[in-house]
């Protein structure tokens, strides 16, 4: 089994998300980069580095406002 299966889909023998460490980081990290429906806009990393979570969420968040702006922006 990949660890990509069983650390973001759940397919270990056990169901929780890991709750401390690196896995906990590196699942958050995974759950960010799915946060946006297209692939354009997602935040990326390294399958076995990922930057610290807050640093992700700041990122996503400013790549969504740069969106909503451009949507605003007339052609």
């Amino acid at each position: 089994m990949h660890p990509h299966d069983g650390l973001v889909h759940q397919r270990w023998l056990f169901k929780k998300p890991p709750r401390y460490g690196y896995l906990k980081r590196l699942y958050q990290a995974h759950r960010l980069h799915h946060a946006v429906d297209e692939k354009e806009g997602a935040v990326s990393f390294d399958f076995l580095y990922a930057p610290p979570v807050a640093e992700l969420s700041k990122q996503l968040g400013q790549r969504r406002k740069a969106e909503k702006h451009a949507d605003r922006t007339p052609l």
